[in-house]
């Protein structure tokens, strides 16, 4: 494919994956489809000639895309989807380590490991760590976080039965979606733009846990860091991080994850990224955290920040 034709396909990543088979039983997997038949759907849904399912979120979707975009989008995926490294997605890299920010220290350093043990506040990491899944979606970091932490309390809370793992109890990506939380924003409202620190707030209260939301711009740096401090210290809280992983020197922009510990020496707090597919967990200086959490996020026009989730 020439260099040209490239074009970009995250909200089509999104919801059917790299190889078009989804992970979510409502969306259908399109890879093995006729290039014909994606033509023509795509080519239907921009008319609004489909409807049923999951069409108002297809509608708006194909509404933004060219005649030549649906012909290379149908092309892709119906026939060649399996091999990536063919893929006419430009963003579509894994990110290494070594090619990222100097300023951050990952885990799978000698360096990020050290910290790990010499840290006073990193309980949270044992306890949050085992419970980390990659987000399904590029746009579901807050799901991916809210699982893993809702997990990580044990039997201190209650956990819904999710009926692939019959009878084991386990808070995932699809059960965080609740009747409530529905309410709040619909499936297919985060699949297309994520949650927001006050939405995710929201979501946490339908859970059976007591959130509170701490936006950036309301305290200064000492403030936010002993907040962190704090809620690491306390065995009944977790955090959960709402920042910009752009303004750390990573691929993306807003994102969200569980912080894990804090490093004195260093001055730096563990990020256990939920998108394990980018980058594998960090230390990321609290001055530069701070300021990551400072972005405005142009869904609410509220900067970023925390939420602190306690067990009642």
């Amino acid at each position: 494919m020439a260099a040209e034709q490239t074009f970009q396909a995250e909200t089509c990543l999104s919801c059917h994956s790299v190889d078009g088979v989804a992970h979510i039983d409502h969306i259908p997997i399109i890879h093995g489809q006729s290039q014909t038949y994606l033509h023509n759907a795509l080519h239907a849904y921009k008319s609004g000639q489909r409807s049923g399912g999951t069409a108002d979120v297809m509608q708006a979707v194909a509404a933004q895309l060219s005649d030549a975009e649906i012909d290379l989008l149908a092309g892709f995926f119906g026939t060649d989807a399996s091999t990536v490294s063919n893929a006419p997605i430009t963003h579509l890299v894994k990110a290494a380590a070594a090619g990222a920010d100097d300023r951050l220290v990952y885990l799978t350093s000698p360096d990020g490991r050290d910290r790990v043990l010499q840290s006073q506040f990193n309980k949270d990491y044992f306890l949050v760590a085992p419970y980390v899944e990659s987000e399904k979606f590029l746009t579901f970091c807050s799901i991916a976080t809210m699982a893993a932490v809702l997990n990580s309390f044990e039997d201190k809370l209650q956990r819904p039965i999710d009926p692939k793992r019959y009878p084991y109890p386990y808070f995932t990506q699809e059960n965080i979606f609740n009747e409530a939380n529905q309410q709040v924003k619909t499936f297919e409202g985060v699949v297309t733009d994520g949650l927001t620190l006050a939405e995710i707030g929201a979501y946490l209260t339908h859970l059976n846990v007591n959130p509170t939301t701490i936006f950036a711009d309301d305290h200064d740096l000492d403030a936010m860091r002993d907040k962190i401090l704090a809620a690491l210290s306390d065995p009944a809280v977790r955090v959960i991080l709402n920042y910009n992983r752009g303004i750390v020197g990573q691929d993306g922009g807003g994102h969200v994850s569980p912080i894990a510990a804090y490093h004195e020496a260093s001055d730096s707090v563990l990020v256990l990224d939920v998108a394990g597919y980018k980058y594998p967990p960090a230390w990321v200086p609290m001055p530069l955290l701070y300021k990551a959490m400072l972005d405005k996020d142009s869904a609410s026009d509220r900067a970023r920040g925390l939420a602190l989730v306690r067990t009642y």
